[in-house]
C-alpha cells in the first residue's frame, strides 16, 4: 500500500483512535463547568448587580433602613469615612451604573438599575436601623454638625467644649445644594454680627440672637423666625445670613412651597427652612409649618400606591419674610418669634458684595461664637427652671440656658413678642371683632350652637347682606374650626370659649364668657 493509512497495521490504527477520542474530550468542558457558565450567562443585568452588591456588604457596603422605613445605602472608604445616600438618590443610580460596568464592562440599562434598586430595598429593610441627619445630629449627650467639606469631618459639641473630629458615629445626608462650612475659630463673639444686620434695638437683637442659637438645637422645638418690613428694609439679607451662619447653601432663600411634596423635598435637604417674599400662607401650609417646627412630620400618598404613604418626621428652624404679616393663624403665631424691621434710609444703605466679604471674613469667629453658646446651653440646660414658660417651653429653656447672663432678658422679650402679635392679630381678626360685639350686647355671657352663633355674628356683623370678608366662615363647622383656633389666645383679650356636648338637644354647645383679660 502507498499511502500512510494503509500502511498503519491495526494496533495502531487503535492507539491513533484512542489518541483522537482522548483529546476530543478533553477539550470538552465537564458537565459541571457547563452548567455554572450556562447560569452565568443566564443571569440578569439587575442580578449581576444585586449580587456585587451582597458581594461588598459588611466591606465596602452597608444596607439599611430609618424608623420611617426608608432604604439607604452607605459606601465604606478605606481612609475610614462613609458617604449615605437614599436609594431613591440619583447618587445611588449612578454607584450601581458603574459597578455594573466594573463588572461586566457593559452598561445596565434603567430598567436594570430600577429592578436592582427594588431587590436591594428589600434587603435594607432587613438591615439595621438607623436615624438619618442633615447637617445638624445629636447622639447622647453630643451635637454633631456636618462640615460638609472634603475631609469628611464634623464639630463635635459636648458641655466640655467643642472638636473637630473624624469618622462622626452619626449617619449625615449630604443633599446637592448645601455648601461647606468654614473651619470655626475661637475668640469670636456674637455681637460681631449685629452691625452687619438691619437691627438697632435691643430687643429685636435678643430675639434674633436667640432664635439663631435655638436653631443650632438637634431636636427643637424650634421657633419659627417671621420678618416683616417694607421694601429696603433688608429683611431678604438678615435671612439669608442667619442660615448661612449655620446651614450655608447655594439657594439660601426661596419661594413659598407650592405642594407638601415641594415642602417635604425641601425639608429633606435642609437643616434650616427660609421661604422669602410672601404674600400669604395657606392654611395647609400653614399647619405643616407647625408640624415641622415641632416634630409632628407630615405625610403624602405615595405614587401609584392606594395603601402607602411618604412620611418624614423631621424637627426644622424656619424662616419666613414678606412686606405684610403673613402669619394670621392662632397656632402658628403661638410658634412664631415676630420681628419688624425699618426701612434703611439711603444714606445708611452698603453694597451687598461689602456685606458679603464682611461676613465671609467673620464668619469663623462667628460660627466658633455660636460653638461656645452650644456649649453654655449643654452645661446649664438640665439646671433651668422650667417655671414660667411660655409655649415652645423646650425651646426657650435651651435658649436661656446658652445666652447665660442674657437669658432672662430674653424670655422676657420673647413673652413680650408672643404678647404683642396675638394681640394685634385678635384685633384684626373680622370674627374676633364680632364676637366682641356681640358678647357686649348679650351682657358678657352666651351659650348655644355654632349654627345659631353664626346667625347672631353675621346679623351683628352685617356681613348677612353684604360681602363677607376673607376667612369668614360660611358655614357651623367652619365657625368652631376657627373658634377652636382661637380659644388658646382669646383670655389675652378678655374672652373665654368652651366646648361641650348638650345631650337634651343632641348637639355640641359653645358657650363664651367675658372676663378680665390676662
Amino acid at each position: 500500500m502507498s499511502s500512510t493509512a494503509e500502511a498503519l497495521t491495526a494496533e495502531q490504527r487503535c492507539e491513533v483512535s484512542e489518541q483522537w477520542v482522548d483529546s476530543d474530550s478533553n477539550s470538552q468542558p465537564q458537565p459541571e463547568q457547563s452548567a455554572m457558565r450556562r447560569d452565568e450567562a443566564k443571569k440578569s443585568a439587575a442580578t449581576i448587580i444585586v449580587d456585587a452588591v451582597l458581594d461588598e456588604q459588611n466591606k465596602s457596603v452597608e444596607l439599611w433602613h430609618t424608623e420611617e422605613g426608608s432604604c439607604h445605602m452607605s459606601l465604606l472608604y478605606e481612609d475610614g469615612h462613609a458617604v449615605h445616600f437614599p436609594m431613591k438618590a440619583k447618587a445611588t443610580r449612578q454607584y450601581l451604573q458603574r459597578l455594573y460596568h466594573q463588572q461586566t464592562g457593559n452598561a445596565a440599562s434603567p430598567a436594570a438599575i430600577t429592578t436592582a434598586l427594588a431587590t436591594l430595598e428589600g434587603y435594607a429593610l432587613e438591615g439595621p436601623q438607623y436615624p438619618v441627619h442633615v447637617r445638624i445630629a445629636a447622639l447622647g449627650d453630643a451635637i454633631y454638625v456636618d462640615l460638609l467639606d472634603a475631609t469628611w469631618e464634623a464639630i463635635r459639641i459636648t458641655a466640655e467644649g467643642w472638636e473637630i473630629i473624624k469618622e462622626p458615629p452619626v449617619k449625615f445626608l449630604r443633599p446637592r445644594g448645601l455648601k461647606p462650612l468654614p473651619r470655626p475659630e475661637v475668640g469670636g463673639s456674637l455681637e460681631e454680627l449685629k452691625p452687619l444686620l438691619n437691627i438697632s434695638d435691643r430687643e429685636t437683637w435678643l430675639l434674633v440672637k436667640g432664635w439663631l442659637i435655638g436653631a443650632l438645637s438637634p431636636h427643637g422645638p424650634y421657633a419659627i423666625l417671621a420678618i416683616a418690613g417694607e421694601q429696603g428694609s433688608a429683611k431678604t439679607w438678615l435671612e439669608k445670613t442667619l442660615k448661612s451662619i449655620i446651614d450655608p447653601s447655594t439657594l439660601p432663600t426661596r419661594g413659598p412651597p407650592r405642594s407638601t411634596d415641594d415642602l417635604m423635598t425641601s425639608a429633606n435637604a435642609n437643616h434650616i427652612l427660609s421661604y422669602d417674599n410672601l404674600s400669604r400662607i395657606k392654611p395647609w401650609l400653614s399647619d405643616n409649618l407647625c408640624n415641622l417646627a415641632t416634630g409632628g412630620g407630615i405625610s403624602k400618598r405615595e405614587l401609584y400606591s392606594d395603601m402607602d404613604e411618604t412620611i418624614i418626621r423631621v424637627c426644622r428652624p424656619i424662616i419666613l419674610n414678606g412686606i405684610e404679616d403673613i402669619v394670621t393663624r392662632q397656632d402658628l403665631l403661638d410658634r412664631s418669634i415676630y420681628i419688624s424691621m425699618p426701612r434703611i434710609p439711603e444714606e445708611k444703605r452698603r453694597p451687598e458684595a461689602e456685606l458679603i466679604a464682611k461676613f465671609e471674613q467673620l464668619h469663623p469667629m462667628i460660627l466658633g461664637a455660636l460653638l461656645d453658646s452650644a456649649v453654655t446651653g449643654l452645661q446649664r440646660k438640665g439646671s433651668m427652671s422650667s417655671a414660667g414658660l411660655p409655649r415652645m417651653a423646650d425651646f426657650a429653656k435651651y435658649v436661656m440656658a446658652a445666652l447665660g447672663d442674657e437669658g432672662p432678658e430674653f424670655l422676657q422679650a420673647y413673652k413680650a413678642d408672643k404678647d404683642r402679635v396675638v394681640r394685634d392679630s385678635l384685633e384684626g381678626d373680622p370674627v374676633v371683632s364680632a364676637l366682641l360685639e356681640f358678647i357686649d350686647l348679650k351682657q358678657g355671657e352666651w351659650s348655644g350652637t355654632a349654627t345659631e352663633l353664626l346667625g347672631l355674628l353675621n346679623a351683628v356683623s352685617g356681613y348677612a347682606y353684604k360681602r363677607q370678608p376673607p376667612g369668614w366662615p360660611r358655614a357651623p363647622n367652619a365657625l368652631s374650626g376657627i373658634l377652636r383656633r382661637l380659644a388658646p389666645a382669646l383670655p389675652r383679650i378678655g374672652l373665654v370659649i368652651e366646648f361641650s356636648r348638650d345631650e337634651s338637644i343632641q348637639s355640641r354647645v359653645i358657650s363664651i364668657m367675658r372676663v378680665a383679660a390676662v
